[in-house]
């Protein structure tokens, strides 16, 4: 992947991120973002 793609994908994951957190009208959680292992890989 060269630079302009990958930043592209990083740029649409906060997005999709910021939309999300607006949308749920919750207040910031840093915990949730910034966690270092993904929420569904601790389930299974």
């Amino acid at each position: 992947m060269n630079g302009t793609k990958a930043l592209v994908a990083v740029q649409r994951k906060f997005l999709k991120m910021f939309y999300g957190w607006y949308k749920s009208e919750r207040p910031f959680d840093m915990e949730r973002v910034f966690n270092s292992q993904p929420e569904r890989m601790s389930v299974a």
